[in-house]
C-alpha cells in the first residue's frame, strides 16, 4: 500500500508539472531607437497574459509604448489638432509603459484577447514620425 501511494504522489507531481507551462507568461521584446523606431520581436502572440518588456535603445530620446485594443487592423486612429499626438480617448488604450529615458527598460504585463492591437510611442511627434507597430493576438 505504501508503494501504491508513493506512486500516486510521484504521479500526480508529474502530471502537475507538466500543466504549470500552460500557465506561463509570454514575454515580447519591444525595442524603441533614436530612428523612431518601434520594433516587435515578433508580431504575433497567442492569447492570455503577456509581458511587454520594453528597452530604450535610443542616445538621446525619451520614448514610451502604449498598448491599445483596435476594432480591426486598419481602425484609423487620431492625432489630436496642435498636439502632435494621438487622442488616447478615442482609442482604448489598455496600458503603458512611460517615460524610458536612453538606455532604460521598462515591463507590462497585460492579459490580451484574441484581436488585433496597436503599440505606439505617444511622446510628442512620435506616432506621426512611424513609432507603432501592429500586434495579432490568436
Amino acid at each position: 500500500m505504501q508503494h501504491m501511494k508513493s506512486t500516486f504522489v510521484a504521479l500526480a507531481v508529474g502530471i502537475v508539472g507538466f500543466t504549470i507551462p500552460a500557465f506561463a507568461a509570454t514575454t515580447l521584446h519591444v525595442t524603441l531607437t533614436d530612428q523612431m523606431e518601434l520594433k516587435l520581436e515578433t508580431n504575433t502572440v497567442k492569447a492570455g497574459r503577456v509581458v511587454l518588456d520594453v528597452i530604450n535603445e535610443a542616445e538621446s530620446q525619451q520614448h514610451e509604448v502604449i498598448i491599445a485594443r483596435l476594432n480591426d487592423r486598419n481602425q484609423s486612429v487620431s492625432v489630436s489638432p496642435g498636439q502632435d499626438r494621438v487622442d488616447e480617448r478615442k482609442i482604448k488604450t489598455l496600458g503603458e509603459v512611460s517615460d524610458l529615458d536612453p538606455g532604460k527598460e521598462g515591463k507590462l504585463s497585460i492579459n490580451l484577447k484574441p484581436g488585433e492591437y496597436l503599440l505606439f510611442c505617444n511622446m510628442k511627434g512620435h506616432y506621426q514620425a512611424g513609432m507603432l507597430a501592429h500586434l495579432t493576438v490568436e
